[in-house]
């Protein structure tokens, strides 16, 4: 990593001041009309990044646009801490 991009993300971070995440969770699946009714659905492995904007003992909240120097953020993702494979902080 250069040092101007090290720089550019310390900047952000402190400007945002939220740890930015790596998330592997499991999410449902489903179909949509008609269906062959012997097909294997799996559940779906998801990996998302994004600002780790709140924690709690049953979900994780992750969003993905933050205002700099603002509480104002925008897409928002709650996902269930049973759903959560791995959590990882990013730099």
């Amino acid at each position: 990593m250069t040092a101007r991009r090290s720089l550019t993300i310390l900047a952000v971070r402190q400007a945002v001041n939220y740890p930015l995440v790596f998330v592997e969770w499991i999410d449902s699946i489903g179909t949509q009309g008609w269906n062959v009714p012997d097909a294997d659905l799996q559940p779906a492995l998801i990996h998302s990044i994004g600002w780790l904007t709140a924690e709690s003992p049953d979900h994780l909240t992750l969003t993905a646009h933050i205002q700099t120097g603002q509480i104002h953020h925008h897409s928002d993702l709650a996902i269930p801490r049973c759903a959560v494979r791995s959590l990882k902080h990013l730099r």
